[in-house]
């Protein structure tokens, strides 16, 4: 099966909703160890298949950006944004070798875009 194939499903698997729970609370206390906040942020999501763990960062973000190679999971993702009235996230299905962020001035995220090496930051 593909990942479209998982999309209309996905959030139903309990194993991945508790993947997704661990890896939040997982980002979450790496943050907290070296003094970084969740809060006021800006997030890149690689990966974030339905958005699992992109509706646990919105909240506390000030931005996150959502990327994926599922078209689909991308479009499940999208509705749910419009029913949880999460207007902080912007969505993009594109490979995650295709560069994706620009570097900002300010240091903010971006993507080194380099054969076999794939980067981001928290701002």
């Amino acid at each position: 099966m593909t990942w479209d194939e998982h999309a209309s499903d996905w959030d139903g698997n309990e194993e991945v909703r508790r993947y997704s729970q661990a890896a939040f609370e997982s980002l979450s206390n790496i943050c907290r160890e070296r003094g970084l906040r969740l809060q006021g942020a800006r997030v890149c999501d690689f990966g974030c298949g339905t958005g699992l763990l992109t509706e646990k960062l919105a909240p506390l973000c000030s931005e996150v950006f959502a990327v994926d190679t599922s078209r689909k999971m991308i479009e499940v993702l999208n509705t749910k944004l419009e029913r949880l009235d999460l207007s902080n996230v912007q969505t993009s299905a594109d490979a995650i070798g295709d560069p994706v962020l620009k570097p900002q001035p300010y240091g903010g995220p971006r993507v080194l875009n380099r054969p076999g090496i794939v980067g981001g930051s928290i701002s």
